[in-house]
């Protein structure tokens, strides 16, 4: 799905642009949503997010949107381009946690098609999977991770089931778990 849209907003002078999202995504609604409200609350994260998770300013949200809009492009280049997104995040705020659910996120994809020792590419996706629920334990990103590694690592469906029903817990929205 091919996803474009131009935020404007209505002053005296006419249409002032505010912000344009131009991705080919698969869970675009929800990234689509995500964005905008990126744009026009600044105080978004304070008023939807637990308080456990780290606050972004909107430069970093907007990162990790892309990042994930990269992730769902799936070639080496573009993981790598996701990749460096995440870790931006990350060094700019180092307790955000879907930062980390990304970059776990990432090396599965990368131990399903393109590395050659696929086990410790799993353990260090593991590796963030949980730093991402040390950060914040309602983290669904983070559960989704974990529910893709228990099966790809531990062969553990019943485990990787829990994971992924206790992400939509979290978030009966959230995309990867309904995925």
């Amino acid at each position: 799905m091919n996803l474009q849209a131009k935020l404007s907003r209505l002053d005296s002078s006419g249409l002032v642009p505010m912000g344009n999202f131009d991705n080919v995504i698969q869970p675009a609604v929800e990234a689509l949503g995500r964005f905008v409200a990126s744009i026009l609350s600044p105080s978004r994260q304070e008023s939807e997010q637990p308080a456990k998770r780290g606050l972004l300013d909107r430069e970093s949200y907007q990162l990790y949107l892309s990042g994930r809009a990269w992730f769902h492009r799936w070639s080496p280049d573009n993981l790598a381009q996701a990749a460096a997104h995440f870790e931006t995040v990350t060094a700019r705020c180092p307790d955000y946690a879907p930062a980390y659910a990304g970059l776990a996120d990432i090396q599965v994809l990368l131990a399903y098609w393109h590395v050659p020792n696929a086990r410790s590419t799993l353990e260090r996706g593991r590796a963030y999977a949980l730093k991402a629920i040390e950060l914040d334990q309602n983290c669904a990103e983070a559960y989704c991770s974990l529910g893709a590694l228990a099966a790809t690592i531990d062969r553990d469906w019943n485990a990787s089931e829990t994971y992924f029903h206790r992400a939509l817990a979290v978030n009966p929205n959230n995309a990867l778990a309904l995925n």
